[in-house]
């Protein structure tokens, strides 16, 4: 599949080998607060296993309980070097395999400033896109700065996957994509990705509060589907934001930080 030009980028063809350190691809998953997020969750819905980022994706793996999958990556401009988690998106396509399997995939990302194949100077730039090599992606097309959505195409072997890009904070340059994956049939275990519906909206649970010395925007993504009945409240906290919730929900278990790790950029609640 050829590379897509949109508003003067060009695809990046990522079908070079993943580098390779002791035998395993190298980076690693960025587990920063995810356990205290999950605790809070907990409280909220039981009934659901709330996966942020990816740490724990094998207790999905058995039992029958229903499952929303949370996949979080954030690729920062200035640590590029430690994207590493976007490999983690094969273990979670893994999951899907088996029936009655429900996820959303979040990326994010500074994808406009980033989309270059790496320099003698900035040589780890590549890798980035080289891992999308592992879910069968062989090209990497970013958003125009001036549009509020795009699609493009990714190439899959003999299958094409429509995604449905949204660029959320258009001062930052951050692109924040959202994805419905789904098996299309038993025998098909393919992930399909459906597009979700999106609506700009302002944080409206009473319970959270968003303190941002710099500016941020929220996005609601309302899922429909049997077990997909819920709202889900998603929050882009640029850097230097904290957040803090109040006592109804015991927030104690997630104290006000500052984000410094990939998992703190974007962050899920019910």
């Amino acid at each position: 599949m050829e590379p897509i030009q949109i508003s003067g980028y060009s695809g990046i063809d990522v079908s070079a080998k993943q580098p390779q350190k002791h035998g395993h691809p190298q980076g690693g998953l960025t587990t920063y607060c995810s356990t205290k997020i999950n605790w809070v969750i907990k409280q909220i819905d039981p009934g659901i296993d709330w996966l942020l980022p990816i740490k724990l994706e094998h207790q999905a793996l058995s039992g029958n309980n229903r499952t929303l999958l949370l996949i979080n990556v954030y690729v920062h401009p200035n640590k590029i070097h430690n994207s590493g988690n976007i490999e983690t998106l094969t273990n979670s396509l893994k999951m899907l395999q088996k029936p009655n399997k429900d996820a959303i995939l979040i990326l994010s990302g500074d994808f406009n400033l980033d989309l270059r194949k790496g320099s003698t100077k900035h040589p780890n730039r590549t890798r980035t896109y080289i891992k999308f090599e592992t879910l069968g992606l062989r090209c990497l097309t970013p958003l125009p700065e001036d549009a509020s959505s795009a699609q493009v195409t990714f190439s899959s072997g003999t299958k094409k996957s429509n995604i449905d890009f949204t660029l959320i904070n258009k001062t930052a340059l951050t692109l924040v994509s959202a994805y419905r994956i789904q098996q299309r049939t038993e025998s098909d275990h393919f992930p399909q990705l459906i597009k979700i519906r999106n609506e700009w909206n302002r944080l409206r649970t009473a319970n959270i509060i968003i303190s941002a010395p710099v500016t941020y925007d929220t996005k609601k993504l309302k899922l429909k589907g049997p077990g997909l009945d819920k709202v889900m409240e998603v929050v882009y906290h640029s850097a230097g934001a904290t957040k803090e919730l109040k006592e109804p929900l015991g927030v104690q278990a997630l104290e006000d930080h500052t984000p410094r790790r990939t998992s703190d950029f974007l962050e899920a609640f019910v």
